[in-house]
């Protein structure tokens, strides 16, 4: 099911301001790494426009499933007729990684750490771009070449902004949410670590 995001967050500004610059280093650990140099960075106080509360944050769908993602369901959920800019992302499984055929992925999660990444993730990208809504849906368990892993879908008034908060999305997610990926090959498996 789609959690909406709780009208009020619990991060404090500092720990928006470190949030960044975590990156996962293995199955089950956070240290701190630099953020990206490119665009705005999530927490960069110069960059955040203010916004006391998420106006819209109850209507912003967040969730990890164990299903098939339903894009259409999502997007219903979010566009209105103020939008004029509805981007969509979807992370698919490749055939193929490191010049070997993948047969399937495994996706496992620390579940309540990363819905709460995830929330944070939403919460932020709100105060760093004039959109009016954001879904993300990240999908666990295994998964097959041309099957949907993630969606991430960003409704605001005009494209630039959705464009660059959905880019926003997918790249953080990468980096902070603590969701690991298996590859299984005709000849073997492994943990893969690091956005790809």
């Amino acid at each position: 099911m789609l959690r909406p995001v709780p009208t009020s967050h619990p991060f404090s500004t500092d720990t928006r301001a470190n949030f960044p610059g975590s990156k996962l280093t293995g199955p089950h650990s956070c240290t701190q790494s630099t953020p990206t140099s490119h665009g705005p960075t999530l927490g960069s106080k110069t960059e955040m426009r203010s916004r006391s509360s998420p106006q819209s944050a109850a209507a912003e769908m967040i969730s990890l499933v164990h299903e098939p993602i339903d894009a259409v369901s999502l997007r219903n959920a979010l566009v209105m007729p103020e939008d004029g800019a509805l981007v969509v992302f979807e992370g698919v499984v490749r055939n193929q990684a490191r010049g070997r055929k993948v047969r399937e992925l495994q996706y496992e999660a620390y579940e309540p750490m990363a819905l709460k990444k995830l929330e944070e993730i939403a919460w932020q990208i709100r105060v760093a771009f004039p959109i009016r809504q954001i879904g993300i849906v990240h999908r666990l368990g295994r998964l097959l070449p041309a099957e949907c892993s993630i969606l991430i879908i960003v409704t605001a008034a005009h494209r630039a902004a959705a464009f660059d908060a959905c880019r926003m999305a997918i790249d953080t997610i990468k980096k902070v949410v603590p969701i690991w990926k298996k590859e299984f090959y005709e000849d073997g498996e492994v943990w893969v670590e690091g956005p790809e």
